[in-house]
């Protein structure tokens, strides 16, 4: 059995803005190094998608010369469950 908590949606974050879609994967460690966003690299090189960041910190994620989506990296404390990063995309006004 279990039981929803309210205080653990992830909706409740301020770091989870309008507008935006986001993928929250737990972090590796609970450390707050710059190390995470290596990681994320490694994962996503892992499944073809060629990723560099940016001297902004702009995570620049491709699958090929067609297309490239600029993201974020946002480090949240999950009130249940520790660390957390958030791979975070801006969506358009066009698609409002």
């Amino acid at each position: 059995m279990s039981e929803v908590v309210a205080k653990a949606n992830p909706h409740k974050y301020t770091e989870i803005g309008e507008r935006t879609v986001n993928l929250i994967l737990k972090a590796p460690s609970e450390d707050n190094s710059d190390a995470h966003e290596h990681w994320i690299v490694n994962c996503l090189t892992t499944d073809n998608l060629s990723t560099r960041v940016e001297p902004n910190g702009t995570l620049i994620v491709s699958g090929g010369s067609d297309y490239e989506i600029a993201c974020r990296v946002v480090r949240i404390e999950h009130k249940l469950n520790g660390l957390h990063l958030v791979i975070q995309v801006q969506l358009d006004e066009e698609f409002a």
